[in-house]
């Protein structure tokens, strides 16, 4: 199942290889990582832990065989002498210890695919939050090109003025030290976006062509339910929160389970004995054989507190689980009203910094002309430019504020 998985996955992937998104890369590194592997492992054993809970259903059978060689024949005994021996033993009661046993056995299994869901659902936002950062960093470097473009343009105007005599050599120098240090932030923009690919391939754990990525997802910003709503999927969807529920239970079914020894315990069996003078079966002058059917009811009366003890200390594990699910439940509301407020901030500076995009572009506008007519120095002009620039640096970390809180939301109550 887990091979054709995979390969359905890959399948999938390259078929929307023209357009490959976000879900794509989260579902291939689900199929890709080791460390899925190893939560689905421990469900695959989880399973393996309900069977043997379960084994007290069913009887048991028991066969042996002794070779017995004394120095001399006794009374009751020759010297060589064999013994079959074959037991079935069948527990019919033992104070609910096994049922609950099982119950417990199922909790802790329910509790593990839990923990193999909150896996997946943690790789899925490494990976949605590696591809934004790929999104951002190349909206850095356009932003560093068009500001070194555009500082390289003014250089070369500069220059020819400063031939006709309108500007100064210092002037000229201005210009030339803001291109060189627009250029230095270029190339840092270029290493960033480098660093980010590399980054989304190891969470995804395959390698991406670029070219198969548009990250059409990102085109729209993305709005959220209101703060209620995402409370109440919080509630009812988180892996950690059920892990914990599940945890609990199986701890309060345990409290049962150490209770059991205090009622009787009610076996029946019924075995078989064949004795043989010799050493090797059916090579005896003389045999005897037994079969013996038993009832058997013990009841333990004291133990050395032991019984006690247990049942303390089961009920302290259910008293420890469900003050850390509390803990947790309130530390995830926390996060999620600060999430929801991020996000509602970054929208409103997403607005703000579209509109402070339009006023630097008309400034920069006008600064050129003016400058142009000698009316603005070149220091204004220099300004003029960093403001633009930094408008739009300040619109792609909106930008980028906006899908990184709804990401985290969307992790924090594991909705769609």
């Amino acid at each position: 199942m887990k091979l054709i998985m995979f390969l359905l996955v890959h399948m999938l992937f390259a078929l929307n290889c023209l357009g490959a998104g976000l879900a794509d890369l989260q579902d291939l590194a689900v199929a890709n990582r080791q460390v899925v592997d190893k939560y689905r492992e421990n469900v695959a054993k989880s399973g393996q832990d309900q069977i043997v809970a379960r084994s007290p259903y069913y009887p048991s059978v028991d066969l042996s065989y002794t070779a017995n060689l004394l120095d001399d024949d006794t009374i009751t005994e020759n010297s060589e002498n064999n013994v079959i021996y074959g037991v079935v033993r069948w527990n019919v009661f033992s104070g609910w210890h096994d049922r609950y046993g099982l119950r417990a056995a199922q909790w802790l299994a329910e509790a593990e695919v839990g923990k193999l869901s909150a896996i997946k659902q943690d790789i899925r936002l490494k990976v949605a939050l590696r591809y934004l950062a790929i999104t951002s960093a190349r909206a850095n470097l356009r932003v560093a090109r068009d500001s070194y473009e555009n500082l390289a343009k003014v250089l070369g105007n500069g220059k020819n003025r400063f031939e006709v005599g309108l500007i100064r050599k210092n002037d000229l120098l201005k210009f030339q030290v803001d291109l060189d240090n627009a250029n230095i932030t270029l190339k840092k923009a270029e290493a960033e976006v480098d660093r980010c690919w590399r980054l989304l391939v190891r969470e995804v754990g395959e390698d991406i062509n670029r070219d198969q990525l548009f990250f059409d997802e990102l085109a729209i910003l993305p709005s959220v339910a209101d703060l209620e709503d995402l409370e109440k999927q919080l509630k009812a969807n988180r892996s950690e929160l059920k892990i914990l529920e599940k945890q609990a239970a199986a701890a309060e079914e345990q409290i049962i389970v150490e209770k059991a020894s205090q009622y009787p315990k009610i076996d029946v069996t019924g075995s078989y004995r064949r004795y043989e003078d010799n050493l090797f079966v059916g090579l005896g002058d003389t045999s005897q054989e037994e079969f013996r059917n038993q009832l058997v009811v013990s009841f333990n009366l004291f133990d050395g507190y032991a019984r006690k003890a247990k049942v303390a200390k089961a009920g302290m594990q259910v008293r420890t689980l469900r003050q850390d699910l509390a803990e947790l439940q309130d530390d995830l509301i926390t996060e999620l009203h600060n999430l929801y407020q991020d996000h509602q901030v970054a929208v409103i500076n997403v607005t703000a910094a579209e509109s402070g995009i339009s006023q630097a572009e008309e400034n920069l506008r006008i600064t050129k002309l003016a400058y142009d007519e000698g009316l603005e120095t070149e220091v204004d002009l220099l300004n003029a430019i960093a403001n633009l620039s930094r408008s739009r640096y300040n619109l792609a970390a909106a930008k980028s504020a906006v899908f990184d809180s709804y990401f985290r939301i969307v992790r924090t109550t594991e909705g769609q």
